[in-house]
């Protein structure tokens, strides 16, 4: 299973927020596809409550790499996977940098999720704070995942079961 990274904003230009996130994506290596019915089946009656309940005007489905076929982002998990394990440059926190720069005006918050299936009304974690807090968390053990402790075992296990909304201040 591979995750679903959207971005979305309320905003009164959505056409302004989609070129600022494409162009942001093509400088990363990524890309977007726009609206929720670009996003994988999976993830798509999600992505549709998040849409009406933060009223956002346009929401992008990432694409990482930018050649992969299905608009998911397995080159995300990648990076934090490299970094996690061997504290390598991570590209998608300078991405999720370069969006809230370029955002900045156009709206009043950013709305990042992360999911692996969302099915219409399942229970999300949320989270608010600003870019960089995003980046922190993202940088921790697990990332976006939940990281659940096996005391049997004295093992940690990543669960992707529920998915992550995160709102950041522009």
């Amino acid at each position: 299973m591979s995750t679903s990274i959207a971005i979305g904003i309320a905003s009164k230009d959505p056409e302004a927020a989609y070129q600022r996130i494409e162009s942001a994506a093509a400088e990363h290596g990524y890309a977007i596809e726009r609206g929720v019915e670009s996003a994988e089946a999976d993830c798509r009656m999600g992505l549709n409550d998040i849409v009406s309940g933060f009223d956002l005007t346009a929401i992008a489905i990432l694409k990482a790499p930018s050649t992969h076929a299905a608009p998911l982002a397995p080159g995300i998990q990648e990076e934090l996977l490299k970094w996690e394990l061997e504290g390598r440059h991570v590209g998608f926190f300078e991405f999720l940098r370069a969006v809230g720069r370029s955002l900045r005006g156009l709206g009043s918050a950013l709305v990042v999720s992360f999911a692996a299936e969302w099915g219409a009304g399942d229970r999300v974690r949320l989270s608010e704070g600003s870019i960089e807090e995003l980046v922190e968390k993202l940088k921790r053990p697990g990332n976006w995942y939940m990281r659940l402790y096996l005391p049997q075992s004295g093992r940690w296990q990543d669960s992707d079961e529920v998915p992550l909304v995160y709102v950041a201040d522009l």
